[in-house]
């Protein structure tokens, strides 16, 4: 006998393939379906592949990497981002990666980050945080 892919309930039907007791369950399993799509849609339409969750007025957090998003002109970017900007008084270079020296969902401060000029030196730093026997992310 199979189960409902729902509530789990042994069920009998003599049509092949049944996979839900009843209709409701039918229908809870297709909205469940149909949230998934619109998800997945709505993240494809705005050019993200991951979830990002709001975190308070203005500020969403990453699902995957943790780090922190807030809104620029009506676009999401990277938290750290916006602030080694303002540290430096200017637009970030294009080609330019801000290091942090301390976990993601740490409070962010002006100390805490590194503007890298391109990914070889940043990866410099990871090597050398490793080599010394530091943390690093």
């Amino acid at each position: 006998m199979p189960k409902c892919g729902i509530c789990t309930k042994n069920f009998f039907d003599v049509r092949a393939n049944v996979k839900y007791c009843s209709r409701e369950c039918s229908m809870k399993a297709n909205n469940l379906k149909q949230r998934v799509y619109k998800a997945k849609w709505y993240l494809n339409s705005v050019g993200r592949a991951e979830k990002i969750e709001r975190t308070s007025q203005e500020r969403w957090k990453h699902s995957k990497n943790n780090y922190i998003m807030i809104k620029v002109n009506g676009e999401l970017v990277y938290e750290h981002r916006v602030l080694a900007e303002k540290a430096l008084g200017r637009p970030l270079p294009q080609g330019t990666i801000v290091h942090h020296t301390i976990a993601p969902d740490d409070n962010h401060g002006f100390c805490k980050l590194v503007i890298c000029p391109d990914q070889d030196y940043h990866l410099l730093l990871h090597r050398r945080a490793k080599e010394l026997g530091y943390a690093s992310i």
